[in-house]
């Protein structure tokens, strides 16, 4: 009985770990708004600038990624940077042994830009 357990008991985690893990992900998927936040946040806390992106739309066959009206301004003054993107497509692709893949930028375009020093 003590063996059952202590079998059961991990294999019943790891299984609510991967529901919970698919959850999440399905999430994301059907919510880019939500996706978008993160980015932004996640974007914006490395690299010590606020950044603003307008619209995000995304897919995974084929993985594929498309953004418009982004926006990176200095987060402390708010005007010494002023960076815009109207438009940004991009192709990715997973490479490499399952377990170790590796998300590889295979394309990416960019139309509209504009850099003003000084918030111009």
């Amino acid at each position: 009985m003590k063996v059952k357990r202590i079998i059961l008991v991990p294999l019943v985690l790891i299984l609510a770990l991967g529901a919970g893990l698919a959850l999440a992900l399905l999430y994301v998927y059907q919510h880019p708004a939500a996706l978008k936040r993160l980015m932004e946040d996640s974007l914006s806390a490395r690299f010590g600038v606020a950044v603003t992106i307008g619209e995000l739309e995304y897919s995974l066959q084929p993985m594929q990624a498309r953004a418009a009206r982004i926006a990176v301004r200095d987060a402390k003054s708010g005007n010494d940077l002023d960076l815009s993107v109207a438009r940004l497509n991009a192709a990715f692709a997973l490479e490499g042994p399952l377990g170790r893949r590796t998300l590889v930028i295979e394309r990416m375009a960019l139309a509209g830009v504009s850099v003003m020093p000084g918030g111009g």
